[in-house]
Order: structure tokens, then C-alpha cells, then sequence
């Protein structure tokens, strides 16, 4: 999977309440909420 397919797929999970993003830059990870 392409990185920006990735990172956009996550920011739009974030903003519709499914995932939670935990740390930064490299350490981050994401959580169901």
C-alpha cells in the first residue's frame, strides 16, 4: 500500500471517530475508540 494511500485512510478513519491517534511523529500508533 502506497504511504499517502495510508496516512490518508487513517486521518479519515480518525475524523469520522473509528480510530484514536496516540503519540507522534514516529511513535505513533492508533486505537479503535
Amino acid at each position: 500500500v502506497n504511504e499517502r494511500t495510508l496516512r490518508y485512510d487513517l486521518k479519515k478513519l480518525q475524523e469520522s471517530g473509528f480510530i484514536r491517534k496516540l503519540g507522534t511523529t514516529k511513535g505513533v500508533y492508533y486505537e479503535p475508540q
